[in-house]
């Protein structure tokens, strides 16, 4: 399976990224909202540096980056806490560094479902952009309580949910109304766009499912706004891969800019 995926990212111009299996521990320390994790194995080096376990790929892959656009792909172990112990993971990816386009966009997202062929033929891929349902949000003037309220019953596609909501007054009707489109929404629709950034995200939204149909992957790539859990990490279009008989995706991606 890794020969199959090297062989697929080598075809897109992807060369592959090594690195040790340690990484200096200011690294991690210094991103920790991009890590999301809170424990690292850590030791000190013969040198007297402290070291860590590498617990991520990206931020090796940011710290080698000259500056430079570059591609590459990647198949580590990763050490990573999962159910109350660390364990060894093999994390398989690709990272499109620089001035990113359309077209570098929908690439990354056409190898996501690409990867995901190669597991089953019936994958399903999700997609949305967080910087239109945040322009959304941030336009409906919501307070932060409110706003964390919203996006996790938004993340479980709760209509319900929304609906008390308005029946407490911390939602007005119309904004219960425009949240539960969203939630039904499979499609780019500019009538929920209320400002320029919601208007602009769609618009590039709307240009990469474009890009995705000439690869031929419309059947299998779905939008899906209830990807929202992640707006603290991404800034506009994230991905997640699902496979039959799994209810967790296997997959997960998109653009963090901020990094």
């Amino acid at each position: 399976m890794q020969e199959r995926l090297n062989r697929l990212y080598e075809q897109y111009g992807y060369r592959k990224f090594k690195m040790s299996r340690f990484e200096d521990y200011d690294l991690y320390a210094q991103n920790r909202d991009f890590l999301r994790q809170d424990r690292i194995i850590t030791f000190t080096d013969a040198d007297g540096a402290l070291k860590a376990l590498k617990p991520d790929i990206t931020l090796s892959i940011m710290k080698s980056n000259g500056g430079d656009s570059e591609k590459v792909y990647y198949n580590e172990n990763v050490c990573r806490e999962v159910g109350g112990a660390f364990r060894e993971i093999l994390q398989v990816g690709v990272e499109s560094v620089g001035q990113i386009d359309p077209y570098a966009e929908a690439e990354v997202i056409a190898l996501a479902a690409r990867s995901l062929e190669q597991l089953s033929p019936k994958y399903v891929l999700a997609l949305s952009d967080v910087s239109f349902v945040g322009s959304l949000l941030d336009q409906m003037g919501l307070s932060a309580p409110v706003r964390g309220k919203v996006l996790g019953l938004v993340a479980r596609k709760n209509v319900p949910g929304l609906c008390v909501l308005a029946e407490r007054g911390e939602l007005t009707g119309e904004q219960a109304d425009g949240l539960r489109e969203l939630g039904e929404l499979y499609a780019p629709s500019y009538g929920l766009a209320k400002s320029n950034a919601a208007w602009e995200a769609l618009r590039q939204l709307s240009l990469t499912a474009g890009l995705l149909e000439s690869f031929g992957l419309e059947e299998r790539v779905r939008l899906d706004f209830s990807l929202v859990n992640s707006m603290d990490y991404y800034n506009g279009v994230i991905f997640q891969g699902f496979l039959p008989g799994l209810h967790t995706p296997v997959l997960s991606g998109g653009r963090y800019d901020n990094l």
